[in-house]
């Protein structure tokens, strides 16, 4: 069982001001910036405060943070004035075991280069990987943080196989080696989350490959992930919410959080 986190994270201003192109970047070390970090009730800035431009923010792989319009094909003149989160020092971390305080953090790829991503220290040191959800239900996941992966994600990438329209994929998702998964599923009506953890067995090519190796690797004929050979996620996660048999009567309104380690 994993207690919720409940942290209040600071915000960095990041002022990018009027384009009169639809795409500009602003050089901004040191923060991550949600990708919609420019729609109206989220930008900083007071003025057009009515103005429902609707903008797509992406971190460019240099750290500049850029802003393209997605309701229209110009620019915009609204101060535009990101609220971002700062990212921990500029350490770049091998993975989120080496971190010593929860939040985002600048860890390293297998390839050498780097990605931002969500760390969880107080369980261990845990990496978030992935939030599914259906019904598009309200749930009560193991950190207020994980709501949202979208600001996670890399650019917040759709399901690969583009039928998940509520699931986002990040590249730690899709190319860093994954030795334990934890997943926290709540519960539409349950008070708290509960984790599971789990070892993942060496990949066919030996060693241990990506979540979605594994994913490819275990998919059941129901198309669910199975972490154990043989065995229906359902049962463990109808186990970890204290529910007897099969929670199916409820499985519409689950969500699932996985991270690695």
């Amino acid at each position: 069982y994993a207690s919720c986190m409940h942290l209040e994270e600071p915000v960095a201003s990041v002022y990018v001001g009027p384009s009169a192109a639809r795409t500009t970047c602003v050089a901004h070390a040191g923060v991550f910036c949600a990708e919609d970090a420019g729609d109206q009730g989220k930008r900083l800035n007071g003025d057009e405060y009515g103005a429902v431009d609707k903008f797509f923010v992406f971190m460019a792989l240099n750290g500049s943070v850029c802003v393209e319009r997605n309701d229209s094909n110009s620019g915009w003149t609204m101060e535009l004035e990101l609220g971002c989160s700062p990212v921990f020092g500029d350490q770049v971390l091998n993975s989120c075991a080496e971190a010593e305080e929860s939040g985002t953090h600048i860890l390293s790829n297998p390839d050498g280069s780097t990605r931002v991503g969500y760390c969880d220290a107080d369980n261990g040191g845990w990496e978030l990987a992935m939030r599914v959800q259906s019904a598009n239900s309200i749930f009560k996941f193991d950190s207020p943080h994980w709501l949202d992966f979208t600001e996670y994600g890399e650019q917040g990438n759709p399901d690969p196989a583009g039928q998940d329209q509520d699931a986002k994929y990040g590249r730690v998702f899709n190319d860093v080696p994954a030795a334990r998964v934890r997943g926290c599923l709540g519960m539409w009506n349950a008070s708290a989350a509960r984790c599971r953890e789990y070892s993942l067995p060496p990949s066919a090519s030996g060693g241990h490959g990506s979540l979605r190796q594994h994913f490819e690797d275990f998919s059941g004929t129901s198309g669910g992930l199975l972490l154990r050979r043989g065995v229906p996620e359902a049962v463990y996660w109808s186990e970890a919410m204290a529910h007897q048999g099969t929670c199916a009567s409820k499985w519409g309104k689950v969500g699932l959080n996985l991270a690695l380690l």
